[in-house]
């Protein structure tokens, strides 16, 4: 799987140190591809070690009313990481 490009794990690791009692992470995206895929999914197991520390972790998922493959693969990616989404449905993505 690809790594976490080095700005973002650095800023992980960093938070990772002293996060916040609930870490929100807002997902919003407008294109998917493979390499979206593999970079979320390292990215959000990164960011899910967050959990062990007894903190609680919140994930937005933002979908276009109509765009059911975003939704569907946010779902998917849920489902890998065995942690729940909220899915939320928007008008325009854009306006998130």
């Amino acid at each position: 799987m690809k790594e976490v490009p080095d700005l973002i794990k650095s800023w992980i690791e960093t938070y990772r140190n002293c996060p916040a009692e609930i870490t929100e992470v807002v997902i919003a995206l407008e294109y998917f591809n493979s390499f979206t895929t593999k970079i979320l999914l390292s990215t959000l197991q990164e960011i899910m070690q967050i959990i062990k520390d007894n903190k609680k972790l919140l994930i937005k998922w933002y979908y276009e009313e109509d765009d059911y493959d975003i939704l569907e693969r946010g779902e998917n990616i849920s489902t890998t990481l065995k942690i729940q989404f909220e899915f939320i449905k928007t008008k325009n993505i854009s306006d998130r």
